[in-house]
């Protein structure tokens, strides 16, 4: 699964939109996907403070990892 389909996946299961962003920065309280250079990175912003769940390669290991973090709210 790719970002695009996990955004499409969350918005079926009325996921609320502010838990997450896929476009970096610091939105608070929410989980983030960003890619830097060749990595995709999976962290949780709380308070303007990213706190790293880890580094991923690959699209599909972020998204799998992301929708681990994210279980309990789907």
């Amino acid at each position: 699964m790719n970002i695009k389909e996990l955004n499409e996946l969350l918005m079926v299961k009325n996921v609320p939109q502010d838990l997450y962003s896929f476009e970096g920065g610091l939105p608070s309280e929410s989980y983030c996907i960003e890619k830097i250079e060749d990595k995709w990175h999976l962290y949780y912003c709380e308070r303007g403070v990213k706190e790293t769940i880890n580094y991923y390669d690959t699209e599909e290991e972020v998204v799998d990892a992301f929708l681990s973090e994210i279980d309990k709210y789907i």
